[in-house]
């Protein structure tokens, strides 16, 4: 995979190993989101995401955690 050039001239092909490589506008790698605007607004808001998700999990187990054993049992 290969950025999209910013300029709309004519731009060559690149291969590798004889396989042509796509021109993309983003990527993952090692986890972290690359964008051919280089800067991370997408990786930030993902991470951003994940922490919310992450939180409002936490804060249904603590309150699953507070409920007596008959609840739980009608829960699962």
């Amino acid at each position: 995979m290969v950025f999209k050039p910013s300029q709309k001239d004519e731009f060559p092909c690149f291969t590798l190993s004889g396989v042509k490589l796509k021109f993309v506008e983003q990527f993952c790698h090692l986890g972290h989101i690359l964008c051919n605007s280089l800067n991370d607004d997408v990786d930030i808001k993902r991470e951003i995401q994940n922490l919310y998700k992450l939180m409002r999990t936490n804060m249904l187990i603590s309150r699953f955690r507070r409920c007596s054993t008959h609840i739980k049992k009608d829960f699962i």
